[in-house]
């Protein structure tokens, strides 16, 4: 009976080796939930307790990985009981802290990180450094970015005992941080140096590398640096779909979206945004991510109002559910613009309100994350709570001046020409603002310019925000400018309103010069479906080739002339 039960455990320590080899080959191959699975099945046919503990780590690290976090918590936390100390446990813990954070309680992923990373500080210095850095950068979602900058630093400290690549991390976590506090011209060095670890991210990146590049991604956008952004994130987008790593390539593809939005081309930011929140929705748990408020935003640019204020409420309730304050920011942004474009300011106030709450308390004192500013402005002005906008005006000027922000300094324009009756000033912040590439908040100034003034004196101005409206598709902006302007507005319909929302993701994809194999790789679909929803593009848009559909998707060539036969197309 010895004999046998030591054969028995013989044979289960060898299927144990056959499956971790499996795992380890399925990993390299960037698929993480096969090698989930054969970690777990290890871990069940091992014989030493701390083998079974190892290997129940790595199957919740890759389910992190895959971004199935709520199968990677409970095997991660069984691991962790397993181990009273060592950096299998440390190496364990850094997933599960980030599980935690981001799907259950943001405040306790923080919490479990500081805990461990000074508990090993000592031993594994560049364990704790990766630690108490991610731990900085979880406060800061967190709402609380003195609180996520001090951890950082911290991280930056336990670096100088690691290696170099983990001290380039740690440091780029704190430009990070430091570049969302509000600290841009204090950092140009350091920015630099961000801008050349981006330039890394390339074929057979580490994971690591890949992970900082979705943060950098995230700083170009914040600066306005709209190419550099959309250039890094396909990158981070390549290197991450190929590692298999699901939840980073999601959340660039969001955030090229959020670009996209703010550049005004919303089949673009619609279609980017859609690859998240459809990634998101797949997920077994509550939905809720960053792109369902730029999704949410450009429905409400569009007077799509059930589908936005559907969309921002998501983000809204995640948010408040994990305790992560910068994605409640984020949804309520998207549910104020709705109440705004609805004419529901009183309702447009609260929500715009809590977020400059938020931003207050925290100490986020850089404007360029979240583009939310303009609209408290013109909310305040049309409740006439006058002594609220010239407060609000002069904590934006202070923003400006302290961050250098292009964006501030537009937004001051627009309320200061609105507390002084000023349209010179509305033109001014139009025109910052067309330098930009902002073409919906440049006419948003310019659409001001007939709220306080005679609109006859301002003709040119009106019909050049009527025009930008009508090309990006902003029907309750339309239809306020048409009437300043006596225009009847148009009734025809726009790219974003004949276009499904697979087709839309299509017809990104192609206009950025993918071909039907990449595209359909890229939205994995088979590569005859991306044909066949091509071919209804085509005859839906009028146009008769790849180059074409680009210029009109990129907004080039639109007019207030660019119209559809919406019957034709049904």
């Amino acid at each position: 009976a010895r004999r046998d039960a030591e054969d028995l455990r013989r044979l289960a320590g060898a299927a144990a080796d056959v499956l971790e080899a499996t795992a380890v080959r399925a990993a390299l191959q960037g698929a993480h939930e096969v090698a989930a699975v054969a970690w777990e099945r290890a871990a069940r046919h091992s014989t030493l307790p701390a083998e079974t503990a190892r290997r129940l780590g790595e199957a919740g690290t890759s389910c992190w990985r895959a971004h199935h976090p709520e199968l990677g918590i409970p095997l991660s936390e069984e691991a962790v009981a397993m181990i009273d100390h060592g950096p299998d446990r440390a190496l364990i813990m850094l997933a599960l802290g980030d599980m935690v954070a981001f799907w259950t309680s943001t405040q306790d992923g923080v919490r479990m990180m500081v805990e461990e990373a000074h508990a090993i500080s000592n031993e594994f210095p560049a364990i704790a450094a990766s630690m108490m850095s991610q731990a900085g950068n979880l406060a800061a979602l967190g709402g609380d970015s003195r609180e996520g900058v001090y951890y950082s630093r911290l991280g930056e400290s336990l670096a100088e005992q690691a290696d170099p690549f983990t001290q380039i991390g740690c440091r780029s976590i704190t430009t990070h941080l430091r570049l969302v506090r509000g600290e841009a011209l204090d950092l140009s060095a350091e920015l630099e140096e961000l801008e050349a670890i981006g330039q890394l991210v390339g074929p057979d990146s580490p994971d690591q590398l890949v992970a900082l590049g979705q943060l950098i991604v995230f700083d170009m956008m914040s600066l306005g640096r709209w190419d550099a952004a959309d250039e890094l994130a396909t990158r981070v987008i390549t290197q991450a779909r190929a590692a298999g790593l699901r939840g980073i390539e999601s959340f660039v593809h969001g955030l090229r979206g959020e670009v996209a939005w703010r550049r005004g081309r919303w089949i673009e930011a619609r279609a980017e945004a859609l690859f998240e929140v459809q990634f998101t929705e797949e997920q077994n748990g509550p939905g809720g991510a960053f792109a369902h408020a730029t999704l949410a935003r450009v429905e409400a640019a569009m007077g799509l109002f059930d589908d936005s204020t559907s969309n921002a409420e998501l983000v809204i309730d995640r948010g408040a559910e994990v305790g992560m304050q910068v994605l409640e920011a984020w949804g309520r942004h998207a549910r104020g613009l709705v109440a705004l474009a609805k004419g529901d300011v009183a309702a447009a106030v609260i929500d715009l309100e809590r977020i400059w709450e938020i931003c207050q308390q925290g100490d986020i004192g850089e404007p360029g994350p979240l583009w939310w500013h303009g609209d408290l402005v013109e909310a305040f002005w049309r409740t006439n709570r006058v002594m609220d906008l010239r407060r609000f005006v002069e904590y934006v000027r202070n923003r400006s001046a302290e961050t250098g922000s292009e964006w501030a300094t537009a937004i001051v324009e627009r309320g200061d020409g609105l507390l002084d009756s000023n349209p010179a000033l509305l033109v001014q912040s139009a025109e910052r603002l067309d330098s930009m590439s902002a073409p919906f908040e440049a006419a948003r100034s310019r659409a001001l310019i007939g709220e306080i003034a005679p609109p006859e004196m301002f003709d040119a101005e009106l019909a050049r925000a009527f025009d930008a409206f009508n090309a990006l598709g902003a029907r309750p902006w339309i239809d306020r400018t048409a009437v300043m302007l006596g225009r009847r507005a148009p009734t025809v319909a726009g790219p974003l309103d004949v276009l499904t929302r697979a087709e839309q993701r299509v017809a990104a994809a192609v206009s950025r010069g993918l071909s039907n194999r990449d595209a359909a790789d890229t939205l994995f679909l088979s590569p005859r479906t991306v044909d066949s929803h091509l071919q209804r593009i085509y005859r839906k848009l009028d146009v008769g080739s790849r180059t074409e559909l680009a210029i009109l998707i990129s907004g080039t060539s639109r007019s207030s002339s660019f119209v559809i036969d919406v019957q034709r197309v049904r």
